[in-house]
């Protein structure tokens, strides 16, 4: 059995004041090798190593990118240990609950979740299930992920 981290990247591994700073205005063009704030990665590759948890992505990022090709994307900016990338939640082509999409995954391999976190800039009404609200570490899409969530991830996934 294993711990879950299910990401999302907008708001938690990029951030409008990170997006500020490097001068991009929307529609964000941005290259390749900024596509992520470098400190954000290194405060969840701070984490993993903290914790040992497996990455699943629930970004919509995984609809245009392979969990593989996301993970390649994260470790040019930080070190990961291996097999930390699990894969990516269901797509249910749900615009605005992706909770839902999360408590499937959940369902169909939680034999193997020994716990796990929501970490998302989405408010907790997106997240309409009671039992799915209490894994939710929020952060903010103008902030993006800081050391502070290192301690809530952290107690989450203790819980």
């Amino acid at each position: 059995m294993h711990k879950v981290i299910f990401l999302d990247i907008d708001g938690v591994l990029n951030s409008q004041s990170w997006l500020d700073t490097k001068g991009f205005v929307y529609p964000y063009k941005i290259p390749e090798h900024e596509k992520f704030d470098p400190k954000a990665v290194k405060i969840l590759s701070k984490i993993i190593y903290l914790t040992d948890a497996k990455i699943i992505f629930s970004s919509t990022w995984r609809l245009d990118f392979s969990s593989q090709e996301l993970a390649k994307m994260i470790r040019e900016f930080a070190p990961f240990p291996p097999r930390t990338f699990g894969g990516c939640t269901p797509d249910l082509k749900l615009k605005e609950n992706r909770g839902d999409e999360i408590e499937l995954f959940i369902k169909d391999k939680g034999k193997s979740i020994s716990s796990y976190c929501i970490l998302d800039d989405a408010p907790i009404d997106k997240f309409t299930k009671p039992q799915i609200k209490n894994h939710l570490v929020s952060t903010d899409y103008d902030r993006g992920l800081k050391q502070k969530h290192i301690t809530e991830v952290i107690r989450v996934l203790k819980s």
